[in-house]
């Protein structure tokens, strides 16, 4: 469990309620994997300069583009 939160988990009651643990268990749990995408996507931005870690950045598409240009090139010079 977080250093920081400690305190207030140990002030809350937990026999009254159990509810309360587990509320703040999984709100802390939310916002280190919030925060760890968040960081790693700002590190993929700063690296790449596109912040989305999964996605297509133009290189590829103009890769993709020059594939379909050079099949059309390919069938139009041998006929079947």
């Amino acid at each position: 469990m977080m250093p920081l939160l400690k305190p207030i988990i140990d002030a809350v009651p937990k026999e009254n309620h159990p509810w309360i643990k587990t509320s703040l268990t999984i709100l802390v749990n939310s916002l280190s994997i919030i925060l760890t995408l968040g960081i790693v996507n700002l590190g993929h931005k700063l690296k790449s300069g596109h912040f989305l870690l999964f996605s297509h950045p133009n290189p590829k598409k103009q890769i993709d583009a020059a594939t379909d240009d050079l099949t059309e090139a390919i069938n139009k010079r041998s006929p079947l």
